[in-house]
């Protein structure tokens, strides 16, 4: 009998949503960094097995939004909770159960009728005893139908993961070809990979300024050539992100194409500017110029 169906990783920004994806599927197909809302789009990531497959649906993180680009974050989260068979509820051990988590049980205690696990991660840098506090805290809430506690990025108790939603994947059809993780478009994974690395390289308000849009993506038999735009809104941000006589920006590159070619299995030349599009995450049109999809 093959069991199929859809799962949706939610949880507060930066808690390892992505990296649990990652870990779960024992490849990369959602950008992960220490900055928050790293994930601005809902990624679907294909566990298999020979009968069963689980679409897993990693999502921004909980919040409340304060501009268009936010906005459009929380839809996707919507939209991610809509027809599934679980839900994957990741806390951050390193701060347990504060008001924001607070917060967030409430929302999930309004989605009836369906399973809910909890995740409680990154146990491997606090201590034993307030992993397991933790753990019965959320275990006395009575909505979550277990609770176990990980560390992702270590991979350590990924699989209890897997057979803790088992038992809620119902019969169905295999919606990906085995092997296939992602269904993400070329040019969506290109820009998120570009994305990743600005965001390890730049701090404060620069990382949730950033934009990338492919220009131009043209593959021949022996290699890629690929053209993106980094968008920010100040002019002083664009002098962050190229950096001094244009190092940052060119590290930027070597590290991307590093990761492109290896994706792709050939050279990649990739060319890399920067733009100024003032206020680009508080208006639609923008937004769309920018690359986002939003009707």
């Amino acid at each position: 009998m093959y069991k199929s169906g859809f799962v949706s990783i939610v949880g507060s920004p930066n808690a390892g949503k992505s990296t649990m994806l990652n870990a779960l599927l024992g490849k990369k197909v959602s950008i992960v960094s220490d900055k928050v809302q790293t994930t601005r789009d809902m990624i679907k990531g294909v566990y298999h097995e020979e009968e069963l497959q689980i679409v897993f649906l990693d999502t921004p993180g909980f919040h409340k939004p304060q501009n268009k680009l936010q906005n459009y974050m929380n839809f996707q989260i919507d939209e991610a909770l809509y027809d599934i068979e679980a839900i994957v509820y990741v806390i951050d051990g390193e701060f347990g159960l504060g008001k924001k988590e607070q917060a967030n049980i409430e929302r999930l205690k309004n989605i009836k009728n369906v399973p809910k696990i909890a995740v409680v991660n990154k146990i491997d840098i606090i201590e034993q005893e307030k992993a397991m506090r933790i753990v019965n805290e959320l275990l006395e809430l009575e909505i979550f139908e277990e609770v176990i506690a990980t560390s992702m990025k270590e991979k350590f108790n990924t699989q209890a993961v897997i057979e803790a939603l088992r038992p809620h994947i119902p019969e169905g059809v295999q919606y990906y070809e085995k092997g296939q993780v992602s269904d993400s478009p070329e040019a969506f994974i290109i820009s998120e990979i570009v994305r990743e690395k600005v965001l390890r390289r730049t701090f404060e308000e620069v990382p949730h300024s950033i934009g990338i849009k492919v220009d131009e993506l043209e593959h021949t038999k022996h290699e890629v050539y690929i053209e993106v735009t980094i968008y920010v809104e100040r002019d002083s941000q664009k002098g962050i992100i190229i950096g001094k006589k244009a190092e940052k920006l060119k590290r930027i590159g070597i590290e991307a194409r590093r990761d492109l070619q290896e994706q792709y299995g050939k050279n990649v030349y990739l060319k890399t500017h920067v733009k100024v599009l003032k206020n680009w995450r508080r208006k639609l049109d923008l937004l769309k110029e920018v690359g986002y999809e939003i009707d």
